[in-house]
């Protein structure tokens, strides 16, 4: 009953997803917003104000199928051990006299560390979406070099470490960073041995050099394992 596509589907009903897959409270919010904006719509004295319920109504109706959708994707692959829950993180305070770049990287890299097993140590990190443009449907991580491969920390709608997956450097065949000239955005490819389309992710233009550590960091763990690849820094 938790397949993703089946809970996606079911969800037309609003809130039934959700209800499938135990998560009441998300429910009850699903609920809560339709009523409140379908309400306004019906009574409101104002044109502009209907045409805003309206179109909430939309977008909570369509937007929870669409997560309820994710929710599953994401159990399932938790049922399957293809991703972890994150840790949680009591962070330290970070050192004084810090810009507020380096204070981000200082929680990202205490955020992945809190994941890590002993022994395991944290390169390059930075802040990466796997959209360029952000939406409701952008998904937002920490993305570190640890000493195995790349770790993804996956953050919650409150920016919360809520899942972590990990890339072998073992499966890793090359990687690519390039830096589109019409873009507020970066772009990172990871080129996996067993798929045909490269795992894209996108940084903003602050964590470039963060991006271009990382890039060269898995190329090196690359090379010393001896598997083939190709770095590029392109200009598009």
């Amino acid at each position: 009953m938790k397949h993703p596509i089946l809970i996606g589907f079911l969800s037309i009903v609003p809130g039934l997803g959700y209800l499938l897959l135990g998560q009441f409270t998300k429910a009850i919010y699903v609920w809560a917003g339709l009523v409140v904006s379908f309400f306004i719509f019906l009574f409101s004295p104002y044109g502009w104000l209907e045409e805003i319920a309206f179109f909430a109504v939309l977008i909570i109706w369509f937007g929870q199928v669409f997560w309820a959708y994710r929710e599953a994707k994401e159990l399932s692959q938790l049922e399957k051990g293809e991703i972890i829950k994150a840790k949680d993180v009591t962070l330290s305070p970070p050192p004084d006299k810090l810009s507020r770049q380096e204070r981000q990287i200082y929680k990202m890299r205490e955020t992945l560390n809190a994941q890590l097993g002993p022994g395991q140590q944290v390169g390059p990190v930075m802040l990466v979406s796997d959209k360029a443009r952000s939406s409701s449907a952008t998904s937002w991580y920490y993305l570190g070099v640890i000493s195995t491969g790349v770790m993804l920390v996956k953050l919650s709608m409150w920016n919360k470490p809520k899942l972590v997956e990990s890339i072998p450097f073992t499966t890793i065949d090359k990687v690519e960073f390039k830096e589109p000239k019409i873009s507020f955005s970066d772009e990172m490819r990871f080129y996996l041995r067993d798929q045909k389309n490269p795992l894209r992710f996108y940084s903003a233009r602050q964590y470039k050099e963060e991006a271009k550590q990382v890039v060269n960091a898995v190329t090196q763990s690359i090379e010393t394992q001896g598997i083939s690849y190709r770095i590029g820094v392109d200009q598009e």
